[in-house]
């Protein structure tokens, strides 16, 4: 689970002890990278499903997405605002 807000990542964190899961708040300040991940056949063509990688204070979270555009649209939405700011408007795809 992911959402994107202004100034703002939200991921869920399903790695405590007991099941329990966290909604863990980052700003986009504190994001350090972002990775598009995906698999590829033999052919070079992209399955259906992708996910992205997003680093935060030494720790990765993974965020898995059906089909590789929204995969794609949130790594470059998320780039956008660590590289850019978030005092622009975000671009459009």
């Amino acid at each position: 689970m992911w959402s994107l807000l202004t100034g703002w990542v939200i991921l869920q964190d399903n790695s405590f002890v007991g099941k329990r899961t966290a909604l863990t708040s980052v700003p986009y300040s504190e994001v350090t990278a972002v990775s598009y991940v995906s698999d590829k056949s033999m052919m070079g063509k992209h399955f259906s499903s992708s996910s992205i990688a997003v680093s935060v204070g030494g720790r990765d979270y993974s965020v898995d997405f059906r089909g590789s555009d929204k995969a794609r649209h949130t790594h470059e939405i998320i780039l956008w605002h660590i590289t850019i700011g978030v005092s622009a408007s975000p671009p459009r795809t």
